[in-house]
């Protein structure tokens, strides 16, 4: 199901750049090929984890099984809170972002 909606997502999106990029001709079509085959590549990666994840082989041995190194859960809890601190106030990333807009298209 997830290699449909990747696929379908895809084909959607391309059809949008080749509409709007009819006059573009041969970019229009290199820009298709590049998202397909760069979606393509991801359903294949995801697929992976989920076939390990959901049809692996469970193993009982639990005895080499042993909380993670501090600086990876140090890692994982600031970048939780994080995520959760600037969801509720994206006002940072917001100022930051339009920043850079500014700067890279204050001369167009």
């Amino acid at each position: 199901m997830v290699l449909v909606s990747v696929f379908v997502f895809s084909f959607v999106r391309l059809r949008q750049c080749c509409i709007s990029d009819r006059s573009e001709g041969g970019i229009g079509i290199l820009l298709i090929a590049t998202i397909l085959i760069s979606s393509l590549m991801a359903a294949v990666y995801i697929w992976r984890v989920i076939e390990s994840a959901y049809f692996g082989t469970l193993s009982n041995d639990s005895s080499q099984l042993r909380e993670a190194p501090l600086p990876l859960l140090l890692g994982a809890w600031t970048a939780a809170l994080a995520n959760i601190y600037f969801g509720l106030s994206p006002d940072v990333p917001l100022d930051l972002a339009q920043a850079a807009a500014n700067i890279l298209l204050g001369n167009l």
